[in-house]
């Protein structure tokens, strides 16, 4: 059979082969995606229904809170003044922070002040009040420090709870009893969240839930959100949870699918005219073919994609015969040898420039440009993971007298000395760097507070026990360790800049000790804290 036919033969079973892989492909892999990002979409909306709720329970627990450290407050839980009551807490003014309960209890949950807005909230039980001030009281007592929330079932409607011990303006105690402050799950709730979400919005039963049949309701948190899609509409459902995260009723957003079936029919028109095209394009390629041209041709593309995706240069075309396309194959050939040599040459100058570049010719550490690059690589690298890292800023004590009394060759020493030691006390993925001068940076990532102590007890010790040779003196040198750690919230600047600060404390120590600092990123304020508390210095 000719090359002629076997190709055009070849090159119609592969078009078979593309449409079959096509359809493959849509149904195994497109499809499923496009699928995943409708899932990816609803997951969005029951985030921004979690969002939602969040921003009513953060705003009923910042009222709670103003409330609950007012000094009006603590003084009307002695006095019982009830200009208190006539004055602070109008109807208007709650109701304008979206508040329709408000409770006083005092230590023992007895209800001290009752005020309930508006008729549903009015109507509760005096068992409800008492059940509602018990369940407070209790928690408010395992929790002085507040900022209890949750979600309480009444038989009225679902209420959003936040409990607050009662203190002065300055959150000092002892705590005269507890503040709740509720907020009904009612119609204006739910529009709220409607309109934020841009999709109805509805209170439903747990029994409702998908995938909540045989589930042990007393369970703390034993329910799971969840995601129903149907065949034209999808459905989310937010449980919510009481003060003890029990599952106690569940929020309903749903959703038309609409847009994702026009979608699916787009997917189809658009793979079947990729189709259409792949069987012209094979057509117009089988008519321009020339015989015993494309085997030969394409082992050289072959070749040359080959040495593009792996970079090797020592491959060669093999057995092409005399004529123009063998002449080609010998050119290509040739130039790949010249290529090869060029590139193994270029090979080695790049590293050997690269080496140069990063590192300090002296000591071998990154040097201060290379560093800094490392310390923002490795800042990403904890935000990303989540973990703490630590940086000490390392300061040889009276360097400039080493090198008055040694001269620069024995400074030269010393810091080769220096850096060998850190070197071996370091683990191989931490990076050492000189800053400049005396000056040597360290990183640690994964490292907490508590192990950059010991790193840097550790570290003290190895200097102590470093002698350093330099023509027939046997110097001993110390230095000044400061150490700041972080969880990625700071800049290498910031970092640098913190650590910095430990270092003057341990300077100011009288050198040859240790100091840390540590930021705290949990901190309510958003502001910078460093842990004043250190290692002493040692005699």
């Amino acid at each position: 059979m000719s090359l002629k036919r076997t190709t055009a033969l070849v090159s119609f079973a592969l078009l078979l082969f593309m449409l079959s892989a096509f359809l493959v492909f849509y149904y195994t892999l497109f499809r499923r995606s496009f699928h995943n990002m409708e899932a990816a979409h609803l997951e969005q909306h029951l985030r921004g229904l979690q969002h939602s709720l969040d921003v009513d329970f953060r705003h009923l627990d910042s009222v709670a809170a103003d409330y609950a450290s007012w000094d009006l407050t603590y003084d009307y839980m002695v006095s019982h003044n009830s200009r208190y009551v006539t004055s602070e807490l109008s109807d208007d003014s709650l109701s304008s922070l979206n508040v329709h309960l408000f409770m006083l209890l005092d230590r023992d949950a007895n209800i001290e002040l009752l005020k309930a807005i508006g008729d549903r909230p009015r109507s509760l039980s005096a068992a409800e009040l008492k059940r509602i001030a018990f369940a407070a009281s209790k928690l408010a007592r395992n929790n002085v420090e507040g900022g209890i929330t949750g979600v309480v079932e009444t038989s009225t409607a679902p209420l959003l709870i936040s409990i607050r011990p009662i203190l002065t303006s300055r959150n000092e105690g002892p705590p005269r009893g507890s503040l709740v402050l509720a907020r009904l799950v009612d119609r204006k709730f739910l529009s709220d969240i409607s309109a934020t979400l841009e999709a109805p919005v509805h209170l439903v039963d747990l029994r409702d839930v998908p995938g909540s049949s045989g589930l042990d309701l007393q369970t703390s948190g034993g329910m799971p959100n969840s995601i129903s899609i149907e065949e034209n509409t999808a459905e989310i459902y937010l449980v919510l949870r009481d003060l003890e995260l029990r599952p106690i009723s569940a929020v309903k957003v749903s959703m038309s699918r609409k847009m994702w079936h026009e979608g699916e029919k787009n997917q189809l028109w658009a793979l079947a005219i990729l189709a259409l095209l792949g069987v012209a394009r094979t057509c117009f390629n089988l008519a321009f073919i020339q015989r015993r041209v494309v085997s030969r041709i394409a082992k050289l593309s072959e070749m040359t994609a080959e040495i593009d995706r792996t970079g090797d240069l020592s491959r060669r075309a093999q057995d092409f015969g005399s004529d123009e396309i063998g002449q080609l194959a010998a050119s290509m050939n040739q130039m790949l040898a010249k290529l090869h040599v060029t590139q193994n040459t270029l090979i080695g100058t790049r590293e050997r420039l690269e080496l140069e570049a990063s590192h300090d010719p002296l000591t071998g550490a990154f040097n201060r440009r290379a560093g800094l690059e490392r310390i923002e690589q490795e800042l990403s690298r904890c935000r990303r993971d989540r973990r703490t890292l630590a940086l000490f800023i390392l300061d040889i004590d009276q360097f400039k007298s080493i090198n008055d009394s040694f001269g620069h060759g024995g400074g030269d020493a010393v810091l080769i000395g220096i850096s060998t030691a850190l070197t071996n006390t370091l683990r191989p993925f931490d990076t050492l760097i000189r800053a400049g001068g005396d000056e040597f940076i360290i990183v640690t990532p994964g490292t907490g507070h508590l192990d950059a102590r010991h790193l840097g007890d550790r570290l003290m010790t190895r200097l102590h026990a470093t002698v350093i040779e330099w023509q027939q003196a046997h110097l001993k040198v110390t230095a000044s360790i400061g150490c700041a750690c972080c969880s990625g919230e700071l800049s290498p600047d910031e970092l640098i800049a913190l650590a910095d600060r430990a270092l003057y404390r341990a300077k100011a120590k009288g050198r040859d000790c240790f100091e840390s600092e540590d930021f705290n990123s949990n901190m309510m304020t958003g502001t910078l804290n460093t842990d004043l508390n250190s290692n002493s210095c040692p005699i």
